[in-house]
Formats: C-alpha cells, structure tokens, sequence
C-alpha cells in the first residue's frame, strides 16, 4: 500500500481555516466598502433649496369661461442658467383647460397667475394639477389640488 503522506484534517483545523476565510471575506467586504465610499459622488448639501408649487385655492372665473389661476412656485437654476417652465391643467366634468409660460428658476418665491382655457369652466370645483422646472428638469416640482372656480 503506498502512503502519501497526506493527514485527515481534525475537526480543529476544519474550524481554524473556516474561521480565517470568514475573517478575509470580511475584510475584503470591508475593503471595497471604503472604496465605494471615497469613490461615489458626494450629496448635495442640506440646504440646497428644493422646487415647490402651492396652488391658491380659489380660481377666478373669466367672462369668456376660461379660469385664472394663481400659484407660488419655486426652482433652482440650472447650470446654463435661470430658464424654465410651467404648466397648469385644470378639469371640470365635461371640460378641461390647460396653460404654460417661462418660469424664472433662481431659487427665489414667486407668484404666477395664468389663464387656464378653452373650458368653458363654470362656478364650482376642479381638479388641478401644475408642473415647474428648470430648463435642465435637475430642479422640479409637481402638485395637485382641487380649487375653487368663482
């Protein structure tokens, strides 16, 4: 019979080899982790103004059926400038109404009143829904409420 002098592992050194090869899978998660961590981009800064929208809740009814409609909004810059966008739709049963216009994205509040048409709208409650943002869409913002047309 020929020897080889190979020796069964005891149950000891089963336990010593598991236990190092958990301990280097550990560190090797521990090692990429780090990396991934002073690789990824850093988060933009707390106050960094987010986009906002807030509808006035009642609307104006215009003698021709179309509705104005007045919110505060507001949006950052992008990086080629302060340019954007707004949009408004506005529905009753049986009729809706729509509008856009520029909107000045500088991370300051403002006030916009747009007229919401074709309708024809009348005296009750719609269901509106507005959408800003700058010209890059990296700042935006988007709500819905239901008015009061008067």
């Amino acid at each position: 019979m020929l020897k080889l002098g190979l020796v069964w592992p005891s149950d000891r050194n089963l336990r010593m080899v598991s236990m190092i090869r958990t301990v280097a899978r550990l560190a090797a998660v521990a090692a990429v982790s780090v990396v991934t961590l002073a690789v990824a981009p850093a988060t933009a800064p707390a106050n960094t103004p987010s986009a906002s929208l807030q509808f006035v809740n009642k609307a104006q009814l215009q003698t021709d059926g179309t509705v104005h409609v007045t919110v505060y909004y507001l949006c950052g810059p992008g990086s080629s400038g302060s340019g954007g966008g707004f949009f408004v739709e506005l529905a009753q049963p049986g009729t809706f109404g729509f509008a856009f216009e520029g909107a000045n994205c500088n991370d300051q509040k403002h006030k916009l009143t747009v007229d919401v048409s074709p309708g024809p709208f009348t005296p009750g409650t719609a269901s509106a829904r507005a959408v800003v943002f700058n010209s890059e869409d990296s700042s935006s913002a988007e709500k819905e409420a239901e008015l009061t047309v008067r």
